[in-house]
């Protein structure tokens, strides 16, 4: 009877054990729970080692070049910092006008050191901080010069700023005998998991913001067949529309979107580092963007198996280098079978702790931020203007192919001195850095802001200063037109961050028509606009609005007039002409009317109607004879250029190089002489005397 009373005991307790397993199974089975596990498993960390020092030697290199060290001299001048304007994302943290360049030399200086010390592993998080905050600091001084890869990089520095890449093949590791310890060959998998997530947004994003009427109809990158990288598909015959449309645009597209997935499964990985190759060494002589290309060949090993350089360093026959231990005798310190130690530092119940707290809540923050972020433009609709927010980290990358063909900045004020209005235009160029902020709302709104206090700074009897802006500019082939009212005075104009400013020209509405038939040919024209293009000749293609009005000077050394053509809509045009007194003519011209203009003609062309009007220029090939002189000249020089071997060419590009690296190093010098003499030297004396100052006050 007893026995049977303890049986039934052991098997009460025995189920007992088993529901409370089960719910315990149960309960780690989560969806939340498996995820938050995954993030901390244990994983190798020679990948996230690698990954460091070779990200770390490309960011060294861009920081000479697209950063703009070897170059600092002349973007951070005084008179640059003093004349130009910058765009910067926060007012608030943006450099003073009366900076020192010697503080930007120092810098630049601080990202060098950070960097150095990120691809040794020398005081690594010091080190990550540093160029971190540096590089933002930085980047967010001028907007019109972000592009997405730029955006990347401080994403990929603050991965870094956060992550243990210093575990393995690092002085750290060196010096604190971490070689020694098996625990520190070991890191959390979110750090993996994150660099391998934002790849695939880049590359993923980059395929939804194809999802674009332009990209997809093959209007955002035309005339690449014509680059040297196709000569061979000239060869076959294959016609340049085929690589135009098909290759770029659709495959593109397809590539953008899938390769993300086939990167995440093993099985398809192979096949997606031979198309990551081809596609960024195609980028890299397609395009000027720096290190982009290079940095997204050399992170896709991060995709691989954490351990996969320990199994290549086996497989060469050199582990007894990278490993105290014998492998033969005892290969608990150089396995790298991640399972073993998975089910040694995974506990049956998962802890949590402060700094795991706070590694969760920064993983879901980022990965919150980056699906979140690129969409920001439905909310923050003031930085939309024929494209939608700010350019450079929504991965809308090569979608929008801008032609900006002219900017006047019209500058009205009251003269104190004299009481008198004065009219004065500006040059964009010696304002500004490049034209990326003509076609942006945001950037249009802080350069009026920025000319108002230059010309109040320069000119203090100028009073009620009025900007007016007229930018001409292309979108994706279609024809040039106005992108602001130059009606409006942008000092006074209102915008807001939420709203769209309501002084922008959005597009046309018939310009996709016409763009279309531009690039089937006017049947009526075809001819004329053939030759024009064959000659090698400037064609412009323009669209403006009812009783709006569009003005150029027919330069005099022309020895052809140049051609009007109306395709659409009724115009009106008023010339006046030198050589006639400077009497006006005017005209009345209709769809299909043609008009030549002589040499040396000022011209008005003002639309007339209720809807824009579509017209082109033709400029003639043939300058004046002392013009064609020159011209003959600059052949012959271009002739003896090109008799000039290959080997001449890459030889004065290493010259270039040089004399970048050169430059870089005197800016650099400059940085630690800032830093030694004048916040460390000067700051130390200083507050020496000030406590010396003190205790005689106090005796």
């Amino acid at each position: 009877m007893k026995q049977q009373q303890q049986r039934n005991i052991t098997t009460t307790k025995s189920d007992t054990a088993m529901d409370s397993h089960h719910h315990h199974h149960h309960h780690h089975n989560r969806p939340v729970n498996r995820f938050i596990r995954f993030l901390f498993q244990p994983s190798h960390a020679s990948s996230l080692a690698f990954n460091r020092i070779i990200i770390g030697i490309l960011l060294f290199i861009d920081t000479f070049h697209e950063r703009g060290l070897s170059r600092a001299d002349i973007i951070w001048s005084e008179t640059m910092i003093k004349q130009r304007c910058r765009f910067p994302l926060f007012e608030s943290l943006s450099f003073d006008s009366n900076v020192q360049p010697s503080f930007i030399y120092a810098i630049y200086t601080i990202m060098i050191i950070g960097l150095i010390g990120i691809i040794l592993g020398y005081h690594y998080r010091l080190s990550t901080f540093l160029y971190t905050i540096t590089y933002w600091i930085l980047l967010m001084q001028d907007r019109s010069r972000w592009n997405n890869h730029s955006y990347l990089f401080g994403l990929l520095a603050i991965q870094l700023l956060m992550n243990d890449s210093n575990h393995k093949w690092s002085l750290d590791s060196f010096w604190n005998n971490r070689k020694n310890d098996d625990d520190d060959d070991y890191i959390e998998h979110w750090q993996y998991f994150l660099l391998r997530f934002q790849i695939f947004i880049v590359y993923f994003y980059a395929g939804l913001k194809k999802f674009n009427p332009d990209w997809l109809s093959g209007y955002s990158m035309i005339n690449i067949s014509q680059n040297w990288i196709f000569r061979s598909a000239m060869l076959l015959s294959i016609p340049d529309y085929w690589i135009d449309y098909y290759l770029i645009h659709l495959i593109g597209f397809i590539f953008d979107l899938f390769v993300g997935f086939l990167l995440i499964y093993q099985p398809t990985r192979w096949l997606a580092f031979i198309l990551c190759s081809i596609f960024n060494l195609i980028n890299s002589q397609l395009f000027q963007i720096g290190m982009f290309p290079w940095i997204m060949l050399a992170i896709m090993p991060i995709f691989c198996r954490p351990d996969w350089p320990m199994i290549i360093i086996w497989k060469l026959g050199m582990g007894n280098k990278f490993c105290n231990k014998n492998p033969i005798t005892d290969n608990s310190h150089c396995n790298t079978n991640v399972q073993n130690k998975q089910q040694q530092q995974q506990p049956q119940h998962f802890h949590w702790n402060i700094r795991r707290i706070f590694v969760a809540i920064f993983v879901i923050l980022y990965i919150i931020i980056q699906l979140t972020l690129p969409f920001a433009f439905l909310i923050f609709r003031g930085y939309n203007t024929w494209t939608t927010g700010i350019y450079g980290y929504n991965w809308d990358m090569m979608v929008h192919n801008w032609n900006h063909l002219h900017t006047q900045i019209k500058i009205r004020a009251h003269d104190r001195r004299n009481n008198e209005t004065i009219i004065r235009y500006l040059d964009s160029e010696s304002w500004t850095h490049n034209n990326r902020w003509t076609h942006h709302a945001d950037m249009a709104k802080q350069f009026a802001r920025c000319v108002e206090q230059k010309l109040r700074m320069n000119n203090d009897y100028y009073e009620h200063i009025e900007l007016y802006l007229d930018v001409w500019t292309s979108l994706n082939g279609r024809f040039a037109q106005r992108i602001f009212d130059p009606n409006v005075d942008l000092i006074r104009a209102q915008w807001s961050p939420f709203e769209m400013a309501d002084w922008i020209i959005p597009i046309y509405p018939q310009s996709n028509y016409w763009r279309q038939r531009l690039l089937n040919h006017f049947e009526s024209f075809d001819s004329i606009i053939r030759q024009n293009e064959q000659n090698g000749s400037l064609t412009l293609f323009l669209a403006d609005r009812p009783y709006e009005s569009f003005r150029s000077y027919i330069d005099d050394n022309f020895i052809e007039p140049i051609r009007l053509i109306i395709f659409d809509r009724t115009l009106m045009i008023r010339m006046s002409n030198q050589m006639t007194n400077n009497e006006f003519h005017e005209y009345i011209l209709i769809a299909n009317d043609q008009l030549q203009i002589p040499p040396g003609t000022m011209i008005e062309l003002t639309t007339i109607g209720s809807s824009e009007s579509y017209f082109a220029l033709l400029y003639p090939h043939q300058l004046s004879i002392n013009n064609k002189n020159q011209l003959s000249a600059l052949d012959e020089q271009q002739q003896q250029q090109q008799q000039s071997s290959s080997t001449s060419s890459s030889y004065s590009e290493l010259i270039r190089k040089r004399n970048a690296y050169i430059a870089s190093i005197k800016h650099i010098a400059i940085g630690i002489h800032y830093l030694i003499w004048d916040c460390i030297i000067i700051t130390i004396t200083r507050l020496l005397f000030e406590t010396i100052d003190l205790l005689r006050c106090l005796c």
